[in-house]
């Protein structure tokens, strides 16, 4: 566990479950089509169910 997650404090009866968690490694790249719009494109993986990996994708237009 992370340090950084040993020095939160949690509400009296909560804990964190050490059983449910999960590491999720994510790789993306954004694609400036112009200084307004975006498109991105990521893929996911899950370390525990192989079966909730997923590739992204999502446009961002500013205006």
């Amino acid at each position: 566990m992370s340090s950084a997650m040993n020095t939160l404090s949690m509400p009296r009866g909560l804990a964190v479950d050490e059983a449910k968690t999960e590491t999720i490694n994510t790789l993306g790249a954004s694609f400036y089509l112009n200084p307004q719009v975006v498109f991105k494109v990521d893929y996911q993986t899950f370390a525990e169910d192989d079966s909730r990996n997923s590739l992204n994708l999502a446009m961002g237009v500013a205006f």
